[in-house]
C-alpha cells in the first residue's frame, strides 16, 4: 500500500511506456534475490536470472543488476566454500563475463546501441573533461531537486508539480530515514521486527547500481550533443521504488520504534499519508492542471 499510492508511480502506470516492465523486473529481482540469499534452491537461481532477464530487457539500465547478482554468488560461495580472495576474484571475473555474453548475445541490438550511444562523436577533448562538466552541470544542488521533486510528484512534461513545502518535507523524512538506516547497519543491534541488515545491504546496492546506470547513459547523451537533454528524471529511480521504502521504513523503525506492535503502527501511519500525499496530487494538483 506504500508503495502503490506512490503519486507519481501512480502517474506513471497510467502511461503506455516501458517503465513499468523495469519497475516490474527490478521488483521481481529483488524479492528473488533476497530468497536466493536466504535460500539458494535451484528454483531461486532460475527466479533471480530470470528476473534479471526481465529488467534488462524492459529497459537498457536493467544491466546494472548484473554486479548485484555477481556479488550475491560470490557471498553464497565465500559462505558455503570458503574460498579464498584470489578464487573469489577469479570467479567474479568468470562469471561476470559469462554474464556480459549472455546478454549481449539476446538483447536486441537496438536496445544496447541506445543505451551506450554507439557511433556518436564526443564534443569534449577528453572523456574526463565530458565527465567532470557533466557531474558540475547534475549534481548541483538545483539539479538534484529537481530529480527530487519529479520522483515524488511533477506531472505531465515535468510542469506541473506537488507544493514545494511538500517536497521540502518529504526530503526532510527522506534524510531523516537514510540516517536511522545508516544507524541500523552501523550498530549490533538485531531487532527482529526490522528486515535482516542484509535486506538492507541489498537494498543500497540496487540503489546505487541503478543510479550509476542512468547517470552513464545520461552522460552519454550529454557528451556527444555537448548539453543536458534529458537529464535524470526522478521517475528514472522509480524502478528501485521497494527497497528505497524499505530502506525507509527500516531508518524510521530503528529511530521512533520499539517493539513489532510500535513497528506496526509506524507502517499504517506512513501509508495513511502516502494516501493523502496521493489524494492531494489527484485532487489539488493533476485536476485543475488538466481539467479545470
Amino acid at each position: 500500500l506504500l508503495v502503490g499510492l506512490q503519486p507519481m508511480l501512480l502517474a506513471t502506470g497510467t502511461i503506455v511506456n516501458i517503465d513499468i516492465a523495469l519497475i516490474f523486473g527490478t521488483t521481481l529481482f529483488f524479492w528473488s534475490a533476497l530468497r536466493l540469499i536466504e535460500k539458494p534452491s535451484p528454483l531461486n537461481h532460475l527466479l533471480t536470472l530470470i528476473s534479471l532477464s526481465i529488467a534488462f530487457l524492459g529497459k537498457a539500465p536493467g544491466i546494472a543488476f548484473v554486479p548485484v547478482v555477481i556479488a550475491i554468488y560470490l557471498y553464497l560461495l565465500q559462505g558455503k566454500y570458503q574460498f579464498s580472495f584470489k578464487k573469489i576474484v577469479y570467479f567474479g571475473f568468470y562469471f561476470g563475463a559469462l554474464l556480459l555474453i549472455l546478454f549481449l548475445s539476446f538483447a536486441p541490438d537496438t536496445l544496447l546501441t541506445t543505451f551506450l550511444n554507439l557511433g556518436g562523436n564526443s564534443k569534449f577533448v577528453s572523456p574526463l573533461q565530458s565527465i567532470l562538466t557533466y557531474l558540475d552541470k547534475t549534481l548541483g544542488v538545483d539539479a538534484l531537486l529537481r530529480t527530487h521533486a519529479s520522483y515524488w510528484g511533477n506531472f505531465g512534461w515535468l510542469d506541473t508539480k506537488i507544493n514545494d513545502t511538500l517536497l521540502t518535507f518529504l526530503w526532510i523524512l527522506e534524510v531523516l530515514a537514510w540516517f536511522g538506516a545508516i544507524l541500523f547497519l552501523l550498530s549490533k543491534k538485531t531487532l527482529s521486527y526490522l528486515p535482516n541488515k542484509r535486506v538492507v545491504i541489498l537494498s543500497i546496492s540496487l540503489l546505487l547500481f541503478l543510479q550509476l546506470a542512468i547517470r552513464f547513459y545520461d552522460w552519454r547523451i550529454f557528451d556527444t550533443v555537448g548539453k543536458i537533454v534529458i537529464g535524470a528524471p526522478g521517475r528514472y529511480f522509480l524502478p528501485t521504488i521497494v527497497p528505497y521504502f524499505l530502506l525507509l521504513v527500516t531508518g524510521f523503525g530503528f529511530l521512533f520504534t520499539k517493539n513489532r506492535a510500535q513497528f506496526t503502527l509506524l507502517l499504517k501511519t506512513l501509508s495513511l499519508g502516502m494516501l493523502l500525499l496521493s489524494m492531494y496530487a489527484v485532487f489539488n494538483v493533476i485536476i485543475p492542471r488538466y481539467y479545470l
